[in-house]
């Protein structure tokens, strides 16, 4: 397996340490923020088969909503541990831009709409997207402490 995440640390400078913390910040905000979405999905499956419907065109029955959500927790499991960066990242990035695209009509008339949370949605996708390219740069993952590559699945 090589060297212990203790001499990876030990071996980056300054410069790879402050990417990697940055990336991690990242990476548990990002996490956070889509853990919370599945989560809500148990709490108020109501109001998840209502946004499907709104702004996907889906009907989506309680059961799935608890499906939907079980899958965006564990995304967002693996997403807030690091592991399986890859295609975590990838899947992670991948849905919260299907949401961006399917609120298109709140973000290109953001001021007929009282909410205009819609267009922190689009600054969300671009952190997803860079916490992707930057995947191999975050040391402090479970993948790094494994000593796997981002690019392993």
């Amino acid at each position: 397996m090589g060297e212990g995440m203790t001499g990876r640390i030990e071996a980056m400078n300054a410069a790879e340490r402050r990417i990697a913390g940055a990336l991690l910040l990242l990476r548990l905000t990002l996490g956070g923020f889509l853990m919370q979405w599945g989560i809500e999905k148990f709490v108020n499956p109501t109001m998840a088969a209502g946004i499907a419907e709104h702004f996907y065109g889906i009907s989506l029955s309680a059961t799935l909503a608890y499906g939907h959500g079980a899958v965006e927790v564990i995304v967002a499991a693996a997403l807030l541990l690091g592991l399986y960066r890859r295609p975590t990242y990838a899947l992670a990035a991948l849905g919260h831009g299907i949401s961006v695209v399917a609120s298109y009509r709140q973000l290109l008339a953001p001021y007929t709409d009282i909410n205009h949370l819609f267009a922190a949605s689009v600054p969300v996708l671009g952190a997803f997207i860079a916490l992707y390219l930057l995947r191999d740069c975050d040391r402090y993952s479970l993948d790094a402490w494994r000593g796997r590559g981002g690019n392993n699945v």
